[in-house]
């Protein structure tokens, strides 16, 4: 598995960038961590080239008792390394 490692862009990238963009769907509550900054880290088991703005989507399936949106856009980040998954990453990939 690999890490994918993210950044938030800021509004000039963001603006720079706007028209079709790339998208990343992952569960709620670590979408929103992703999108206050507290999680950094998405652990995949496939590889990207691509570098560069994506949208982080809540999924559409809702967790249990959760307070946190789904199916929504959460946020527009940087994608800006993937790297091989090695065990030190584990703890900033939760």
């Amino acid at each position: 598995m690999d890490n994918v490692f993210l950044r938030q862009p800021t509004l000039n990238e963001r603006m720079d960038k706007m028209g079709r963009m790339k998208c990343l769907s992952i569960k709620q509550p670590w979408a929103s961590l992703i999108g206050c900054g507290k999680k950094r880290m998405e652990i995949r088991s496939w590889r990207t080239r691509y570098r560069g703005p994506i949208i982080i989507l809540a999924t559409a399936r809702a967790a249990r008792h959760s307070a946190y949106p789904d199916g929504v856009s959460i946020c527009v980040v940087d994608l800006v390394d993937v790297v091989p998954f090695e065990a030190r990453h584990a703890r900033a990939a939760l």
